[in-house]
């Protein structure tokens, strides 16, 4: 039995996330689609104001509702984690970051730095209502494109979209009336 390739299984976990249940009322638009270490992730809005987060690894699909106020906050609190300062040497320090879903039966998404003697890393946790989870290691560099990527994600869902079509070109600016001369 030949292994499924890599790219291969996470491009069918990431096509099924893009086939999820839409609601008829608004449409829903992709605002962020990247890979970060072997998970797909892709976030959806409708713009008014709640997020549909999308994970998918070889193996799992996951997929649940966030608020974008609580997803900003989130971002900006990883941005901080992976901006703290190593512990002095021999010593060990762990950082959380962790948003969760509206409700009782919510999804959640954790980041983790850990510094230790011989061992530093940064993981990145997702879990469904279920308890079903991807986890993945991130790298420095990575681990901060997703704290950005996830800002700008959240603060687009906060702005309603603009209509295709119709988006409008500022009103041209007209020079200050004029002056009577002075007498």
């Amino acid at each position: 039995m030949q292994p499924i390739p890599r790219f291969l299984s996470l491009a069918t976990a990431a096509l099924s996330l893009w086939s999820a249940p839409v609601d008829a009322q608004a449409p829903l638009r992709s605002v962020l689609r990247q890979l970060y270490g072997d998970l797909a992730v892709e976030v959806r809005t409708r713009g008014d104001g709640s997020l549909t987060l999308g994970v998918a690894d070889g193996r799992v699909s996951l997929a649940f509702p966030l608020m974008a106020v609580d997803l900003r906050r989130w971002s900006d609190s990883v941005s901080r984690v992976l901006a703290a300062p190593s512990p002095r040497r021999g010593q060990s320090a762990t950082w959380n970051a962790v948003v969760a879903g509206p409700g009782v039966a919510a999804g959640s998404m954790a980041l983790t730095r850990r510094v230790a003697p011989g061992d530093t890393g940064i993981v990145l946790l997702v879990t469904d209502p279920a308890f079903q989870g991807a986890r993945t290691p991130l790298g420095m560099a990575e681990a901060k494109a997703l704290a950005a990527a996830m800002r700008r994600a959240a603060i687009a869902s906060l702005a309603p979209p603009v209509p295709r079509g119709k988006a409008t070109a500022p009103p041209p600016k007209t020079p200050p009336p004029k002056k009577p001369p002075p007498r």
